[in-house]
C-alpha cells in the first residue's frame, strides 16, 4: 500500500517538474523523464540531448552558462549527448559550429531536475548558420546569403525590409540544402530594394522545423551611374555633350580638380589631353 502511494506521489512530482520546462522552440522538441522506483541518495541525475545540428559540426552544451559537454554531429548532422548533473533548476543552452567555423544561434531550455531522474530532450533542431557575401551593395549588384544546416533540408530565408524613403515589408524565399547541408540564396539589389534588410533563416527536415538562425543586415544603396559611364561623361547622364564640355572648361588647367572626372586621363591636370578624350567619346 505504501509503495503504491509513493509511486502515485512520484508521478505527481514528475508532472510538476516537467510542467516547469521553458522551451526556446517548443513545437517539435520532446521531453521525457524516468524516475527510479527507489531513489537512494547517491542515485545519479542524468540529462540527455539529441537532435540535428550541422554535418560533422561541434555541438556544445552549457549548463547555467558553463560548458557541460561537447560532442560532434555525424555526417547526417545527428548528435546525442548524455551528462550526469546535479538536481534542481538549470538553464541549458546548445550551440554548434559548422565546417566553416560559423557558430549558429543558441537554443535554450530551463529544466527542474529531480534527484535520480533521467531527463531526455530529443528532436532538437538547431537553426542554420548564416552568412552574407557582402553587407552593403548597390542596386545594380547582387549578394549571396549562405550557410549550413542538415543535409537536403528545406531552408526558408526571411527578409524584413525597411526602404529608403519609407515603407517596409517581410518576404520569404526558399532553397534546398545539398547533401552536405550547404545552402545558398542569391539576391539582386533590385529584388531587395534600396534600404536596409534583415536576413535570417530556418530549416525543415522531415517533420522537424529548426529554430531561427542568427540575423544579419544587408544595406542596399542607389546604383552609382558613374560606375559604368563612358569616359568624358563627366556628369554621368549617359551622354558626352556640351554640359560635360562646360564642366571641363570650368576646371581647365587645375591640378587635382574637385570634380575628379574632369581629369579624364588621370594625370592630375585638366588639359588638352582630357579635351581630346572627351571629343573622342562625343555623342552631342
Amino acid at each position: 500500500m505504501l509503495r503504491t502511494i509513493f509511486q502515485y506521489g512520484a508521478m505527481l512530482l514528475l508532472a510538476f517538474w516537467l510542467g516547469s520546462v521553458t522551451l526556446a522552440t517548443a513545437l517539435d522538441v520532446n521531453i521525457s523523464a524516468v524516475v527510479e522506483e527507489s531513489i537512494p541518495e547517491q542515485q545519479d541525475t542524468i540529462i540527455q540531448f539529441s537532435g540535428l545540428a550541422y554535418p560533422s559540426g561541434a555541438v556544445t552544451v552549457r549548463q547555467d552558462g558553463v560548458i557541460l559537454t561537447t560532442t560532434t554531429a555525424d555526417s547526417a548532422a545527428s548528435f546525442s549527448t548524455s551528462s550526469i548533473v546535479t538536481s534542481g533548476a538549470h538553464t541549458y543552452a546548445l550551440t554548434a559550429v559548422d565546417s566553416q567555423n560559423r557558430t549558429g544561434s543558441a537554443t535554450s531550455y530551463t529544466l527542474n531536475l529531480s534527484q535520480g531522474a533521467t531527463v531526455t530532450v530529443s528532436n532538437i533542431f538547431l537553426g542554420p548558420t548564416v552568412a552574407v557575401s557582402a553587407s552593403s551593395i548597390t542596386a545594380d549588384q547582387s549578394v549571396n546569403s549562405l550557410g549550413i544546416t542538415a543535409p537536403n533540408s528545406t531552408v526558408t530565408v526571411y527578409v524584413t525590409s525597411s526602404y529608403t524613403g519609407g515603407g517596409s515589408d517581410s518576404r520569404e524565399f526558399q532553397v534546398v540544402a545539398d547533401g552536405s547541408g550547404i545552402w545558398t540564396r542569391q539576391f539582386t539589389g533590385t529584388t531587395l530594394g534600396v534600404g536596409s534588410h534583415v536576413v535570417r533563416a530556418r530549416a525543415t527536415s522531415s517533420s522537424l522545423t529548426s529554430s531561427y538562425s542568427n540575423s544579419l543586415v544587408i544595406a542596399v544603396d542607389q546604383a552609382n551611374p558613374c560606375a559604368t559611364s563612358t569616359p568624358g561623361d563627366i556628369n554621368c547622364d549617359g551622354s558626352v555633350d556640351l554640359v560635360d564640355f562646360s564642366i571641363l572648361l570650368y576646371y581647365w588647367n587645375t591640378t587635382n580638380p574637385a570634380q575628379a572626372r574632369t581629369d579624364i586621363n588621370g594625370d592630375t591636370t585638366v588639359n588638352v589631353v582630357d579635351f581630346s578624350i572627351l571629343l573622342y567619346y562625343w555623342t552631342g
